[in-house]
């Protein structure tokens, strides 16, 4: 009886509904690995050498395991550390070594042949730490910073690399010779056989979105495609996404309805959440919203991006208090409250008069074990 039930309510309850549990095997553990999320569909992985098989979501990496994502295809590999690779479709990687030194130190190597990665590298902890990406034509060492990587096949054969910092330093290193420093704000692109250059290049202006909070409060940001990035949690699943401890910075926005959510864990007589839009230093719109949040409150709203130049953002959504990261992220009209079995029938309420609306159902664990238990 108690499959019965779980099975019905997944089923009638939301389509895109899962479970999220860690994967691997008995010797590969997330203390000293990475965890796949998948963001998007038509991921693949392959382990130590073996075959490409479909990914799933939660499942470990470590040393010589490789991800790779076709034209539709999006993950984040999240390693032990918090340091975060967000790969976009048609890229592939590969985990060449990733092991835990000394307490909390760690060391990476990421290979990658084909396509755009970013990469979120929190501040290495010991001597010992390092984190190296590999491309045919570079390697690249880092020390804490944001950056996107993007290895593009050439018409005359080969490939060439180009490496974008949106925080922090890079040093590039080509494999025909020669060393660049790559500091924010800069670029540098090398194909195979070619020398590294003198110095990097400005990036071009670009769209960016800035999200700053005060009043101590946490936020997650959730882009129009449904992947989040922010302090709480330390998450960064938005390519592009550089977090900081008040403050989220997303290089070309996606156009559309992002979600904000913000979190408090004392009394605050007045939190503030400020979205700026800009194009290269140049602001083109902001919006801040502000209230009173009592200790724990979490509080979801959102605005839509309107692609530039410039840029423009709406007005904020009315906010709402709800009670789960689920609940607050989720995109659409969102149905977290009430009985158990009685949500289903208030989508299909809602449906009748609201064709074509995107909704989200969301059940906590909670809620599902005591509906199990009620049933047993």
């Amino acid at each position: 009886m108690k499959k019965v039930l779980v099975v019905f309510l997944l089923i009638v309850a939301g389509v895109g509904a899962f479970l999220y549990f860690p994967r691997g095997g008995a010797s590969t553990s997330a203390q000293s690995a990475a965890t796949l999320a998948i963001l998007n569909t038509a991921i693949e992985g392959a382990r130590a050498g073996a075959a490409f098989a479909p990914a799933l979501d939660g499942e470990i990496y470590a040393t010589g395991d490789l991800v790779r994502a076709n034209v539709e295809g999006r993950a984040v590999l999240t390693f032990f550390d918090g340091s975060s690779l967000s790969v976009d479709p048609g890229s592939q990687v590969k985990v060449v070594a990733l092991n835990r030194v000394s307490t909390d130190g760690i060391q990476v190597t990421i290979e990658q042949s084909l396509g755009r990665s970013w990469q979120s590298v929190q501040k290495l902890k010991t001597p010992d730490s390092r984190y190296e990406v590999r491309t045919p034509s570079t390697s690249a060492v880092v020390r804490g910073t944001g950056f996107l990587t993007f290895v593009q096949q050439l018409t005359t054969g080969g490939t060439q690399t180009t490496y974008q910092v949106d925080e922090g330093t890079l040093q590039v290193n080509a494999t025909a010779g020669g060393t660049v420093s790559v500091p924010a704000g800069t670029q540098v692109t090398i194909a195979e056989g070619a020398q590294a250059p003198a110095n990097a290049t400005p990036i071009p202006p670009s769209p960016r979105l800035e999200i700053t909070s005060t009043g101590g409060l946490g936020f997650l940001v959730v882009a129009p495609t449904g992947q989040v990035c922010g302090p709480t949690g330390s998450k960064a699943e938005i390519f592009g996404c550089v977090v900081g401890p008040d403050k989220v910075s997303v290089r070309e926005p996606a156009a559309g309805r992002w979600g904000l959510v913000m979190t408090s864990t004392g009394a605050v007589p007045l939190g503030t959440l400020s979205v700026d839009g800009f194009i290269g230093t140049a602001r083109n719109a902001g919006r801040t919203t502000g209230r009173p949040y009592a200790a724990g409150d979490m509080v979801r709203t959102g605005l839509t991006l309107t692609p530039g130049p410039p840029l423009g953002l709406s007005a904020f959504e009315p906010p709402t208090l709800v009670t789960s990261v689920c609940a607050a992220a989720a995109t659409g009209r969102v149905f977290a409250s009430g009985p158990v079995e009685g949500r289903a029938d208030s989508i299909r309420t809602f449906a009748r008069d609201n064709k074509a609306t995107a909704v989200s159902l969301v059940f906590t664990e909670a809620e599902l074990n005591q509906a199990v238990n009620q049933n047993a």
